[in-house]
C-alpha cells in the first residue's frame, strides 16, 4: 500500500518538475517575443504608424529588391525545369552506327551526347544557384 502511494507521489513530482521546465520555457519565449506581441496587438492605425515606411528606412527597399531577385530566380528555375523535363536525346543513330561495341557506345552516350544535351542547361542551373547564393 505504501509503495503505491510512493509511486503516485513520484509521478506527481515528475509532473511538477516537467511543468516548471515548461513554465520557464514559455516565459523565456514570451519575453523574447514580448515587443512583437505588443506591436501586433495595437489597433491597425497605430500599427501602421509604427511600421517603417519606404522613405524612413532602407529596409523596405532592400526587401523589395531581394523579393524581385527571388522572383527572377524562381522564373529562371521554372524555365530550366521545363527545359530539363522536355529535353529529348536521340541516341538511335549512335547505337545503330556501332552495334558491336556496347561499352564504347555507353561511354560515348554518357560523355558526349548527354553533355551536349544537358551541358548548357547544367551551366544555367549552376549560374542560377550561384546567383541565389550571392543574394
Amino acid at each position: 500500500m505504501c509503495g503505491t502511494y510512493l509511486f503516485i507521489l513520484f509521478l506527481y513530482r515528475e509532473k511538477i518538475t516537467h511543468n516548471r521546465y515548461v513554465d520557464r520555457r514559455v516565459k523565456s519565449k514570451y519575453e523574447s517575443a514580448k515587443d512583437g506581441i505588443e506591436l501586433l496587438s495595437l489597433p491597425e492605425e497605430q500599427l501602421a504608424k509604427r511600421l517603417p515606411t519606404e522613405s524612413s528606412s532602407l529596409s523596405p527597399a532592400a526587401f523589395q529588391e531581394l523579393m524581385s531577385v527571388v522572383r527572377e530566380v524562381q522564373r529562371e528555375r521554372e524555365v530550366l525545369e521545363k527545359e530539363f523535363v522536355s529535353k529529348t536525346v536521340d541516341v538511335k543513330a549512335v547505337f545503330t552506327a556501332d552495334e558491336g561495341n556496347i561499352d564504347g557506345i555507353l561511354d560515348l552516350v554518357y560523355s558526349k551526347i548527354l553533355d551536349q544535351a544537358y551541358g548548357p542547361l547544367q551551366a544555367r542551373a549552376l549560374e542560377n544557384l550561384a546567383k541565389q547564393a550571392k543574394q
